[in-house]
C-alpha cells in the first residue's frame, strides 16, 4: 500500500511539472519590439516618427485575415503614413525593405498573396458532417479573406493633403525566427529586437 501510494506521489509530481511547464511555454511568448532613437517614438509595439510634415506609425502583427495559410506563412507588418502637411508627399517610389543578418527582404507582391488564396481555395473541400475533425477552412472564409486582402494591402501613392494610407506589408516567413532586423522606408528606419513577454 505505502508502495503504491509513492508511485502515485511520483506520478502525480511529474503530471503537475509538465502542467506548470506547459502552462509557463503557453503564457511566455515573444514579439518584436521597435528601439527609440533621435527620429523613432516607441509606445508599446508602435514605431511613430513625427515630423512637420508626415506621421508614421509601424507595428508587427498578425493580418486582418482569417485565412490560417496568410498568419502561417507570412510576416506582416502594419504601416500608417499620414500627411500633416498642405503639400502633396511623394510616395508612389518609395522604397520599402526589411534587413536581418544582412539579408534583405522585400515585401511580397499582392499578386503572389492573392494567388496563393486562389490555391488555397481550389484545394479546400467540404467539410463531412460525420467527421469529427476540425472542419477546414470553407470556400466563403477563403472570399472574405481574398476581399480583405484586397482591401487593406498597403499601396505606396502620392499622398494628398490632410490625408492618409494605411494598410498591411507582407513579408517572407523567415523573418519570424530572427532576433533583430531593421525596416527601411525611403528616409525613414526603424530598428527592432525580439523579446520574451507573457501573455495578459
Amino acid at each position: 500500500m505505502k508502495q503504491m501510494n509513492w508511485w502515485m506521489k511520483k506520478i502525480w509530481l511529474k503530471l503537475s511539472a509538465t502542467s506548470i511547464c506547459l502552462l509557463l511555454a503557453t503564457c511566455a511568448s515573444s514579439a518584436f519590439y521597435p528601439l527609440p532613437d533621435t527620429q523613432v517614438r516607441v509606445d508599446d509595439t508602435f514605431a511613430i516618427i513625427r515630423t512637420d510634415s508626415v506621421m508614421v506609425v509601424v507595428r508587427p502583427e498578425s493580418p486582418m485575415l482569417d485565412s490560417h495559410t496568410m498568419s502561417k506563412n507570412y510576416f506582416v507588418m502594419y504601416v500608417q503614413i499620414r500627411n500633416l502637411s498642405h503639400k502633396i508627399i511623394p510616395l508612389r517610389n518609395m522604397q520599402v525593405a526589411v534587413v536581418s543578418e544582412g539579408l534583405q527582404f522585400d515585401p511580397l507582391p499582392l499578386y503572389h498573396l492573392l494567388q496563393l488564396l486562389r490555391l488555397e481555395m481550389m484545394v479546400t473541400k467540404p467539410s463531412d458532417p460525420l467527421d469529427v475533425r476540425p472542419a477546414p477552412v470553407s470556400i466563403e472564409d477563403h472570399q472574405n479573406a481574398y476581399a480583405t486582402l484586397m482591401m487593406n494591402y498597403l499601396v505606396f501613392s502620392d499622398l494628398l493633403p490632410g490625408s492618409a494610407v494605411e494598410g498591411y506589408l507582407y513579408f517572407s516567413n523567415a523573418l519570424k525566427g530572427a532576433s533583430r532586423f531593421i525596416l527601411h522606408m525611403g528616409q525613414w528606419s526603424i530598428s527592432y529586437e525580439r523579446r520574451q513577454t507573457g501573455n495578459k
